[in-house]
């Protein structure tokens, strides 16, 4: 839960010595955390496309989940090649791809790198699927404890969409990432303030969008959650950029997928 008090965790930016920033030691961190985001959204789409051919190879009459396989094989083939030729500079061994980009993004956050602070915070790194070995050590998750409430009170207090768009969500629980370490996230609560900030600095249809999901809201919640927001958004982020649509948080998610043509064209890119 955001507050207005900053926790006791480590700094965003760290300092030398002498007080000057660590400018050469954050370049490279982000460097490697973008550099891995690109290989994990690579990964996920190549994971995707082998799974739409090894099921044209299948059934090639097929217009089912994937692609259509009469019309779209071919694209789908040319996709998988275009980000074979991009995962090149990854690591020879693509399984160990999305520990990379953990690592990286944990290590860019730390070296106070805001884009890799909330991809830390969403913790989108590996689809822990039921029966799978767990991706996330105790050591990830302590450390994830230690750091990612530090990293919300900060996004906060810069007015930063991003992390709010972050605490909307309410499917928050092992297996689908370290969010649920944050406290209050994923709880009806946290949705309904979440979804009344939010609605402060949307305009257009996103606004009737967030208004449509607590039409049912008993009056006193309401009343609750609205009074929350706008203590938040006056003291934050009256001065953030309006919202015609969801904040992203962070880079492409599997989630909703992409269209063949779409991954052909961002693969080729």
């Amino acid at each position: 839960m955001p507050t207005e008090s900053r926790s006791s965790g480590e700094k965003s930016t760290p300092r030398t010595s002498d007080g000057t920033e660590a400018a050469g030691t954050r370049a490279s961190a982000r460097a490697s955390f973008l550099k891995f985001r690109r290989c994990h959204e690579d990964y996920a789409k190549y994971k995707y496309l082998t799974q739409a051919v090894d099921q044209c190879y299948s059934s090639p009459r097929t217009a089912g989940n994937f692609v259509d396989c009469p019309k779209m094989m071919a694209d789908a083939q040319l996709a998988q090649n275009a980000l074979q030729n991009r995962m090149a500079d990854c690591g020879g061994d693509y399984n160990e791809i999305d520990r990379a980009y953990f690592d990286a993004t944990g290590a860019a956050a730390k070296s106070g790198d805001t884009d890799a602070q909330m991809c830390y915070v969403q913790s989108r790194f590996a689809d822990e699927a039921v029966g799978s070995p767990p991706f996330y050590t105790d050591g990830d998750k302590n450390t994830y404890k230690a750091t990612a409430q530090q990293y919300v009170s900060d996004a906060f207090t810069r007015g930063d969409w991003r992390v709010v768009q972050i605490l909307s969500a309410n499917n928050v629980g092992p297996g689908t990432g370290l969010l649920y370490l944050v406290p209050g996230a994923g709880s009806p609560d946290m949705f309904y303030k979440i979804n009344r900030l939010l609605r402060l600095g949307a305009e257009g249809q996103y606004a009737r969008v967030l208004d449509a999901d607590v039409k049912d809201l008993p009056p006193d919640k309401l009343a609750a959650a609205e009074a929350w927001a706008t203590a938040m958004y006056s003291q934050h982020f009256s001065a953030s950029p309006k919202l015609t649509q969801a904040p992203v948080p962070c880079a492409y998610s599997v989630e909703g997928g992409e269209s063949v043509k779409e991954i052909a064209a961002s693969g080729q890119q």
